[in-house]
């Protein structure tokens, strides 16, 4: 479901159907798209995110959705190494 979205979003083609033109957005900026819009939760842009770091941080800093984050979400706010998932201190 959230990938026929961001497809949508994108206007990109899925499996097997044509390409008529150049992608100009990526995936994780689809995703924050359609955060932004309300069509998918803070949870699926996470799940299907590329890079959960940069999405998380996208969505921290230009996030104009009211509310914000949730306290839970912002805990989530931890720089992690993408394949170890090894918490970064500073």
């Amino acid at each position: 479901r959230v990938e026929r979205q961001v497809h949508e979003q994108l206007g990109a083609p899925l499996l097997g159907e044509e390409v008529d033109d150049a992608v100009e957005q990526t995936f994780d900026q689809a995703l924050f798209q359609l955060y932004e819009e309300e069509i998918i939760s803070y949870e699926d842009a996470m799940r299907n995110a590329d890079s959960k770091n940069e999405l998380r941080l996208n969505i921290r800093l230009n996030s104009k959705r009211e509310g914000g984050l949730t306290a839970e979400q912002a805990a989530s706010l931890k720089i992690m190494e993408e394949e170890s998932g090894e918490t970064m201190s500073f």
